[in-house]
């Protein structure tokens, strides 16, 4: 018989070329999964005579051993492009810390939601970095099925962080300064109480240059006429070195390298 009870599951044994090949089908034993058993058992066959048997059989791969093999072919991979490479490994280094030696066999949709929730409570990071996290485990589930540790990629199955409240801040160079303040001198009408508060800022020993909401946090944009000069700019400053930009990218940026214009308290 193809199909025989073990331990309350249907399992699968059928021979070919003088080989015994067996498998759970993780159906229960009931009469109503027979017909599903069964289609399992003819599609394990038909992998056989394909030459596909290894497929039958997942090799047990723990997180750190598969995530050390991903991370190694991801450097080769993204090596005209490291920076990409540079980010699978920020985002392995806390999907490391919380899957550790689990196989990535077993790992469920509910084990990744599980991983959301650790990083927003334990780490309180913001939602894109999250994003970030689920899309470089995707990325390597995508190998682990390549390499048969794993069949399917649970990240699917979770719902990933959207990106539209993500803050990128674009540094000025050297060259995008002197335009900025050029511009600056030309477009701000600020008033004598205006500059004699900037003169001060100016001179103080603190790195930055116009106050933050929160110590240690960035703006998103300047407000009123800084910002309307930040938007002029944008495309324009950033044309300085690429041939084409999104009107936007250059928000809050730096003065010199050591004093921003985004800011802290």
């Amino acid at each position: 018989m193809p199909l025989r009870q073990r331990e309350g599951m249907w399992h699968y044994r059928f021979w070919l070329d003088g080989r015994e090949y067996t498998g759970n089908t993780d159906l229960v034993a009931t009469e109503r999964n027979r017909n599903a058993a069964a289609r399992k058992e003819a599609k394990a066959r038909e992998l056989v005579l394909n030459g596909r048997a290894h497929e039958l059989k997942l090799e047990v791969k723990p997180f750190s051993d598969a995530a050390a093999k991903f991370l190694k072919w991801a450097d080769g991979e993204y090596r005209e492009s490291p920076k990409t490479a540079i980010r699978l490994r920020t985002s392995f280094a806390s999907l490391g810390q919380f899957f550790r030696v689990t196989p990535v066999s077993a790992i469920l949709p509910g084990h990744v939601d599980d991983f959301k929730s650790w990083r927003r409570t334990e780490h309180e990071v913001r939602e894109v970095t999250i994003r970030h996290d689920l899309h470089a485990l995707s990325k390597a589930f995508g190998y682990w099925i390549r390499h048969n540790w794993a069949r399917e990629n649970p990240v699917r199955g979770v719902e990933i962080p959207s990106d539209k409240d993500a803050v990128r801040i674009h540094v000025l160079t050297a060259e995008e300064e002197v335009i900025y303040f050029d511009a600056a001198r030309r477009r701000l009408k600020l008033s004598v109480e205006s500059l004699r508060i900037c003169a001060k800022r100016a001179s103080l020993a603190s790195p930055w240059l116009f106050p933050g909401k929160l110590p240690g946090t960035h703006l998103a944009k300047l407000n009123g006429p800084h910002g309307r000069v930040l938007d002029d700019l944008a495309v324009c400053a950033c044309a300085h070195r690429r041939a084409s930009t999104k009107k936007g990218n250059v928000r809050a940026g730096a003065r010199s390298s050591k004093r921003p214009l985004a800011s802290r308290s």
